[in-house]
Order: C-alpha cells, then structure tokens, then sequence
C-alpha cells in the first residue's frame, strides 16, 4: 500500500479518478435536474431523479478516492470505496422498486 501512495507518477491515475468523478457529478446534477423539472403526474419522474442522485453519489465517491491517492491518505480511499460500494447497493434496490411501479402504471395506461 505504501508503494501505491508514494509512487512518483500518482498523479496521472488520481487526476484521471477526480476528471472522471467531476463528470459524474455533472451528468448526475443534469439528470436530476430534468427529472424534478418533470410533471408532477408523468409516470417513472421519481426513476429519473433516483438515477442522477446515484451518478452525484458514485462521482463524488470516485473524485474522493482520487483525491485520496493524490494526497497519499489512505483512509480517505477507504471511506470512498466504502460509501460508493453502500450507497449503490441501497440506490440499486431503491431504483429497482421504483422501474417496478413504473411498469405497472405503464401497463395501467
């Protein structure tokens, strides 16, 4: 581990990490800004959102890690990993709820 926080190059891999975090954000922000802007009663509005709140949560999860190798801390690599592995199992199953009712007030009409 020592190897991996103190290799001269780190950089590279970090800032690519953060690049790469930051364009989730982005996209996760635009996602659920078009689903709040959504109709109250269009059908899968609260699936939109779901969707870009897990695009913030893994962007800022991946921008923390990178910025966790770039300054050598090791627990803050930790802590990335672990909220990112935790938040998309619990976004994952709330998100498959809500595809559900989707389907079945499509199938409604």
């Amino acid at each position: 581990m020592d190897t991996f926080l103190s290799w001269e190059w780190r950089w590279l891999p970090s800032t690519i990490l953060v690049a790469a975090g930051f364009a989730l954000i982005v996209r996760g922000i635009w996602q659920s800004n078009r689903g709040a802007h959504m109709a109250m009663e269009t059908l899968g509005k609260n699936l939109v959102w779901v969707r870009g709140f897990r695009g913030v949560i893994q962007g800022v999860c991946i921008l923390g890690a990178g910025v966790g190798w770039w300054a050598g801390w090791p627990v803050m690599i930790a802590a990335a990993g672990v909220i990112l592995l935790e938040e998309t199992i619990e976004i994952g199953i709330a998100s498959w709820a809500l595809r559900q009712e989707y389907e079945i007030d499509r199938q409604r009409g």
